[in-house]
């Protein structure tokens, strides 16, 4: 939960120190320039569960929790006889009992954390720190000690899963934006397109994020845009997109047509504020809720919240 991808030693953090990590890289594939698709706890646990974007299914705030209406890669690991735990001490497990060699291990992080970079903390913000998480694979099959610079997020990894659990796909798993991750570590490192997208607490606008780990693009539907050129301003702190000289004119529009590639963010942020809307109608309006206080936490599927 909020481990930001530059707060690992194997990506060259040399202040916090994470050896069983960097040592499941070590025998595995790390995924240098991975991203969640939205950086806030609900939205981001639903895409990766689902493998479709918010702008597909909805979900788009902590206030809009996943009900497990979409198919999960959990539900279908359990269809299908299999079992999920989570990462924690399981690394010596595996290590202790011998079965390193022939589990496949996948850990990754909801979203990061700002971290007081920019005099940010939090997440809910679309930079690296924020936006940016680990992605390391381990196993039978899986590449040693490579490093994969292709940018992948979330949505790659309901195929990867079912993939490695021998569960075939579907006709609309199939149409899935994701790619499963073992074709993308056997490939050549390429700028594929990352994209992120937030609607969640503390915006008055959706931003949407489109990167191939050479440039970022970031749109905002009622702000100006942001680009970042990634290579030669990896703090993202030069916006290129205030003042854009005419020679990144060209690529700030190749990068908007990227996004309209996935989304209308037009449409798609009129979908969430309205679906927020009607949330706060149900629940007494704007004022009310502001009133009554904030939960801190989902409540699970027909379990109502008591605020007392």
């Amino acid at each position: 939960d909020e481990h930001s991808r530059k707060i690992l030693g194997c990506n060259g953090n040399g202040v916090v120190k994470t050896p069983n990590l960097d040592a499941l890289a070590a025998r595995g594939v790390n995924f240098r320039n991975a991203y969640c698709n939205s950086p806030v706890c609900v939205p981001a646990r639903a895409v990766f569960a689902t493998g479709q974007y918010l702008n597909r299914m909805g979900y788009w705030d902590n206030a809009d929790p996943y009900d497990g209406e979409v198919t999960s890669w959990h539900r279908r690991l359990r269809e299908a006889g299999h079992q999920v735990v989570s990462i924690g001490k399981v690394l010596h497990a595996l290590e202790d009992t011998g079965l390193s060699q022939n589990t496949r291990v996948i850990y990754t992080s909801d979203h990061g954390d700002n971290l007081g970079a920019r005099g940010l903390w939090g997440k809910s913000t679309l930079y690296e720190e924020s936006a940016g998480v680990p992605a390391i694979m381990a196993g039978p099959g899986v590449p040693k000690g490579k490093v994969v610079e292709t940018p992948v997020t979330h949505v790659d990894f309901y195929q990867t899963i079912l993939q490695t659990a021998g569960i075939e796909l579907n006709e609309s798993e199939k149409k899935l934006p994701g790619t499963a991750l073992d074709v993308i570590a056997e490939a050549q490192d390429s700028p594929r397109i990352a994209f992120c997208e937030y609607h969640g607490m503390g915006s008055t606008t959706g931003a949407f994020m489109v990167s191939d780990a050479r440039y970022k693009y970031v749109f905002y539907v009622d702000y100006s845009a942001q680009f970042f050129d990634l290579k030669n301003d990896p703090e993202e702190l030069n916006d290129l997109g205030v003042d854009p000289d005419p020679a990144n004119v060209e690529l700030i529009e190749y990068y908007h047509s990227c996004l309209e590639e996935i989304c209308d963010p037009y449409a798609i942020n009129a979908r969430a504020k309205s679906r927020q809307a009607q949330q706060l109608d149900a629940n007494g309006g704007r004022e009310k809720v502001i009133e009554r206080g904030d939960l801190g936490f989902s409540t699970p599927p027909r379990v109502s919240a008591d605020f007392s």
